[in-house]
C-alpha cells in the first residue's frame, strides 16, 4: 500500500497490483511503475486535492475524489468513480464502466463497449443523447451536467436510459 501526505504528491505503483491512497493535495498518481509497462489491477482512491491520474494497463479501479480531476483509465476494464468536484475521464481501451457522482464532468469512453451510470437524478427534459454515436449531454435536477463522448450505454439506478 502506498500512502502520501497532504502535500502536492508525484506518486508511481510498482510493476503489481497496488493500492494508492493519496493525500489531500494536487498529485500526479501512475498506477504503473514509472515506464509504464507494468499492468496489473490497480487500487487508486485520490484525495480531495485536484489530481491527475492514470490507471495505466490492467483492470484498474480508480476514486477520483473530490477535487477537479483529470482521471486516464488506460488499458483494461476499468471502473472509474468520481466525486463531488468537475472531472475529465478517459476511460481508455477496455470495456470501462465510469460512475458519476456530482460534479460538471466530461466522460470519453474509448474503444470498447462504456458505460455511464448516473449516480443522481436525471432531468430527461434537459438531456440529449444519440446511442448511435454515444455522444450527449446528460442534465441533473439539481442542474449539474455530464457530456458523453464515445459511451454507449448510460445507466440510472437499474435502469438503463433509453432516449
Amino acid at each position: 500500500m502506498i500512502v502520501s501526505g497532504s502535500g502536492g504528491d508525484t506518486i508511481y505503483g510498482g510493476v503489481g497490483a497496488d493500492t494508492i491512497n493519496a493525500g489531500d493535495g494536487d498529485n500526479l498518481i501512475y498506477g504503473d511503475d514509472a515506464s509504464g509497462s507494468a499492468g496489473s489491477a490497480d487500487l487508486i482512491y485520490a484525495g480531495s486535492g485536484s489530481d491527475t491520474i492514470y490507471g495505466g494497463a490492467g483492470n484498474d479501479t480508480i476514486y477520483s475524489g473530490d477535487g477537479d480531476n483529470v482521471v486516464f483509465g488506460g488499458t483494461g476494464n476499468d471502473v472509474i468513480v468520481t466525486g463531488a468536484g468537475s472531472d475529465e475521464v478517459w476511460g481508455g481501451a477496455g470495456n470501462d464502466t465510469i460512475w458519476g457522482s456530482g460534479g460538471n464532468d466530461t466522460v470519453y469512453g474509448g474503444s470498447g463497449t462504456d458505460v455511464y451510470v448516473a449516480l443522481q437524478e436525471i432531468d430527461m427534459s434537459k438531456s440529449t443523447y444519440d446511442a448511435s454515436i454515444g455522444t450527449g449531454t446528460i442534465v441533473f435536477t439539481d442542474n449539474t451536467s455530464v457530456e458523453v463522448v464515445g459511451v454507449e450505454k448510460i445507466w440510472f439506478g437499474d435502469e438503463e436510459v433509453k432516449f
